[in-house]
């Protein structure tokens, strides 16, 4: 992780007041987190991001939590080393340019940061759409910190609410009932348990649904203590209504 400790009297190094550190840290964590999500949700050449920040978090100098995105996106790929120093060099390098946002106005939370691709060039993720439709890319993460802890609250179209750590199983179902229990039940087969379980709709907000026209898809995501056998993911879709089943570790 990005401690914050970088040393201060390093040539070029940006001075940044340690009580600012100490407010983005936990910021520092999410968005380091967000980028080793992002490279297994949608693997493939990285290009360009935007990187938007809203709430009060806006107002602080943001190149920490650069330099935190940074390290969570390339230390997946490759052996490099990132530090608050050599971050801007080493996405040069890769040709990886982060445009920043701010705004100070809250968005759907008191602070949100949200990474969007704005010229998604690498293979479609498993579950992000049906391929060769319009969503096919996961394009954005948003997420947020609550109580002091890191939590991803969109993924792609989905909103979501999860704690960014180990074992976490995404997939794409029909929004009807039974699909949860189906794939608590094989776990449980497995032996394998369940930490967390959310179920992301793309309405955020309660709506009622039209009996008469086909369910919605939802985004399922299942945090567990251990790895998950390759037969129980084949059982989980077998029917056709869980499907683009990936499993990432972070």
């Amino acid at each position: 992780m990005l401690r914050g400790n970088f040393p201060r009297s390093a040539v070029n190094a940006p001075l940044i007041l340690p009580e600012t550190l100490q407010v983005l840290q936990p910021y520092m964590r999410l968005v380091e987190q967000m980028g080793h999500l992002y490279t297994q949700l949608q693997p493939g050449p990285l290009n360009k991001i935007e990187f938007s920040c809203s709430g009060d978090i806006a107002n602080y100098d943001l190149r920490p939590l650069q330099a935190a995105l940074i390290k969570g996106l390339l230390e997946s790929i490759s052996d490099a080393h990132v530090n608050m120093i050599n971050a801007p060099s080493l996405a040069k390098q890769w040709g990886l340019e982060i445009i920043e946002q701010k705004s100070n106005i809250p968005a759907e939370f008191a602070n949100l940061i949200t990474l969007r691709v704005v010229n998604a060039n690498g293979y479609p993720s498993s579950f992000a759409g049906k391929p060769g439709s319009g969503d096919e890319h996961v394009e954005a993460l948003s997420g947020t910190v609550m109580h002091g802890e890191p939590r991803i609250v969109r993924v792609g179209r989905y909103w979501a609410e999860f704690v960014p750590e180990g074992y976490i199983l995404f997939c794409r179902n029909l929004d009807k009932p039974g699909m949860i229990g189906r794939v608590g039940t094989v776990l449980g087969k497995a032996g394998v348990n369940i930490r967390h379980m959310d179920v992301g709709p793309i309405v955020r907000t309660p709506h009622q649904r039209d009996p008469q026209q086909p369910p919605d898809t939802a985004l399922m995501i299942v945090s567990v203590d251990d790895p998950i056998p390759e037969w129980a993911l084949q059982e989980i879709g077998a029917a056709g209504d869980i499907f683009g089943l990936t499993v990432v570790k972070l």
